[in-house]
């Protein structure tokens, strides 16, 4: 009777490349989807800033009603409205009058639209 050699067949061969194929395309499709994920945030996190900052701007500026749209080099669309609410105070308040600011970030992720609204309220302290 021969004795058996050592070695792998070749269905075990094939069994195994399977396996490795199936691990290897989970970790390609956990891969790409982290770097979509990231980079939907890196964007999402600059438009904050743009937001945020021209928040800041806007509110330095005082209560002047303005209407500004901007296009911003990274694709970026920015809002800057600042109007009166004197519908927030009582007819007999006599002190000074509140003024909102709203900022609207826009771009496109593909073909889904998206945006980050920044708003505040304050008090012009000329009136």
């Amino acid at each position: 009777m021969p004795a058996r050699q050592a070695g792998f067949t070749l269905l075990e061969i094939l069994v195994a490349l399977a396996i490795m194929m199936l691990a290897a395309g989970a970790l390609t499709r956990t891969l790409v989807t982290g770097t979509l994920l990231s980079g939907r945030a890196a964007k999402e996190t600059a438009a904050f800033e743009v937001a945020r900052n021209a928040l800041a701007v806007a509110q330095g500026s005082g209560a002047t009603p303005i209407t500004v749209d901007t296009t911003l080099g990274n694709g970026m669309q920015r809002s800057v409205t600042v109007r009166a609410r004197p519908d927030l105070i009582k007819p007999a308040f006599a002190g000074p009058v509140p003024y909102e600011i709203d900022v609207v970030v826009r771009w496109r992720e593909g073909a889904r639209a998206r945006d980050i609204s920044l708003s505040t309220l304050r008090f012009d302290p000329k009136s």
